[in-house]
């Protein structure tokens, strides 16, 4: 499979079914840098390249880490996690804040978007460890705007 844009593009996140069988991939639909609004879903990928024409999920700006919950995650056990960017803010000048339209969330079997987290810039990596879920932002170090500031950060988040 190739995600040219037709209609997905930018794979970001890697994950797996519960079972181990299919690969889950955050995808977006065109692309994301410089979109008015970028549409990311959560795709099924076979063995053999086939991706489901049914997404796992939908309803992302621009979807990134996917992380399936440990069994000891509590009720959220086996769900998946998402972080979810929010409009790429691209370019934006070095003196201008950006915007903390990016989110955590976690989905359910269904595929149903529940929000965990809010007021990241631009989280990216998502991952359990320890029975803790942590969240990598990297704010607003990115090359493609052109700020190039080391102020990323990580965030972890527990089961209640």
């Amino acid at each position: 499979m190739t995600f040219d844009g037709k209609p997905w593009a930018e794979p970001a996140g890697l994950a797996f079914s519960a079972d181990g069988q299919r690969m889950l991939i955050s995808v977006s639909k065109g692309s994301t840098f410089g979109a008015a609004k970028a549409e990311g879903a959560i795709l099924s990928v076979a063995a053999d390249g086939t991706v489901d024409a049914k997404p796992v999920a939908e309803g992302f700006a621009r979807p990134m880490g996917i992380a399936r919950a440990p069994a000891s995650f509590g009720a959220y056990a086996g769900q998946l996690f998402v972080t979810d960017g929010g409009k790429m803010e691209i370019p934006v000048p070095m003196t201008q804040p950006l915007v903390a339209d990016g989110k955590v969330y976690r989905v359910t079997a269904e595929g149903t978007l529940h929000l965990v987290a809010s007021g990241f810039i631009n989280p990216v990596g998502v991952e359990f460890v320890n029975n803790v879920l942590w969240v990598t932002d990297i704010n607003g170090d990115f090359i493609a705007g052109k700020r190039e500031l080391p102020d990323g950060f990580i965030v972890e988040i527990s089961a209640r």
